[in-house]
């Protein structure tokens, strides 16, 4: 198997957060963008609005 590549997961995270409690979503759903936004940096795919809204990963439960 091979190694994942974490370098900036836990920027994309904290952007994840930051966006959510900007845009006024409950503490959940904040969290729940930066697992999105991080999960995405570790899967290879680039970070988009649309992952911060928490609709372009399907690997996080909404």
């Amino acid at each position: 198997m091979p190694r994942a590549r974490t370098t900036g997961a836990g920027d994309a995270a904290a952007a994840g957060l930051i966006y959510g409690i900007l845009t006024g979503v409950g503490p959940d759903t904040a969290l729940r963008y930066a697992a999105a936004a991080a999960a995405d940096v570790v899967r290879g795919r680039p970070l988009s609005a649309r992952t911060l809204q928490g609709d372009a990963s399907p690997g996080v439960e909404q």
